[in-house]
């Protein structure tokens, strides 16, 4: 399938056809890394600014690509919103660590250090979703996990936040952690939705 819709771009090369998709699927890797408080969060804060930049960029390029491919083997806008989702999960990675370089929480709680557990472990799937993807002709099946993930999420979400008003807190503190949870909860959901538009796009 993928061949039909972007041999006719790279006629007698052996270049992956798939190069701007792998390579904003490489992004998504890099940016689950960032997830796990390893970095210094000016320097976590600078990578994510560059793995946007470079993203936006990727998006672009594919779509500059499908548009001069004239092939309609399958629909070039269910592809381009596949990167779209993409580069949207990277996103979402980079407003939680600008939040935490904000909130400079002391105290973590452990519904945060969970759902940022869930959250590696959902933008990781995308990331191997995008690399199974190239090595297997363009037939995707979604990871089974991926929508135990956001239940668990969602689960882990609703009692932190109970949790918050169930403690005498300062306000401030209390709209701060607010902010985390939404933004982790929003990293598992946006990857859940980047799985669906990848299986969307690609399966026969």
């Amino acid at each position: 399938m993928f061949h039909l819709l972007f041999g006719p771009l790279l006629p007698g090369s052996r270049a992956d056809p798939l190069v701007e998709l792998a390579a904003l699927g490489q992004q998504v890797g890099l940016a689950s890394s960032l997830l796990n408080g390893s970095e210094r969060p000016p320097a976590a804060s600078r990578v994510a600014t560059q793995l946007m930049r470079d993203g936006i960029g990727l998006r672009r390029k594919l779509e500059t690509r499908i548009a001069r491919a004239g092939v309609h083997s399958t629909d070039p806008r269910l592809i381009c919103e596949a990167a779209s989702e993409l580069l949207e999960v990277v996103r979402l990675v980079a407003r939680v660590v600008r939040c935490r370089e904000w909130l400079r929480l002391d105290t973590i709680p452990a519904e945060v250090r969970d759902l940022e557990a869930i959250a590696v472990r959902s933008v990781r799937s995308v990331a191997d979703a995008v690399r199974a993807l190239g090595s297997s002709g363009g037939r995707l099946a979604v990871p089974a996990a991926a929508h135990p993930m956001k239940a668990e999420a969602e689960e882990l979400y609703d009692r932190g936040v109970a949790a918050l008003f169930a403690e005498p807190l300062d306000p401030l503190e209390v709209l701060r952690r607010r902010a985390l949870y939404d933004l982790l909860l929003g990293v598992v959901v946006g990857s859940d939705r980047a799985l669906e538009a990848l299986q969307t796009a690609y399966l026969p």
